[in-house]
């Protein structure tokens, strides 16, 4: 599921993706522990480290994740502070 870049404007990247069924977190605890779950570690409010790239988010609050029907939290409305090893790829 590779999203498709559709457009590029003042800093901003546009994109568009197959729809995803999930839910959005309540709370911030059981979205650090669904993180923590697929490799995540809790660094700060809202910013997560990814422990085996290196990659940053920040702003992953509760309403910008969805958890996916098989349980993956999946991060969508989040700034990349850094991509880690993910940008070898």
């Amino acid at each position: 599921m590779k999203p498709d870049i559709v457009g590029v404007s003042n800093g901003s990247i546009f994109i568009k993706q197959e729809f995803i069924d999930g839910d959005v977190y309540s709370d911030p605890v059981t979205l650090a522990h669904d993180m923590a779950e697929f490799g995540w570690e809790k660094i700060a409010p809202a910013k997560f480290k990814h422990i085996k790239s290196g990659a940053i988010i920040s702003d992953a609050r509760p309403s910008n994740v969805i958890k996916a029907a098989d349980g993956r939290p999946l991060p969508f409305d989040v700034m990349v502070d850094d991509l880690g090893s993910f940008a070898d790829h």
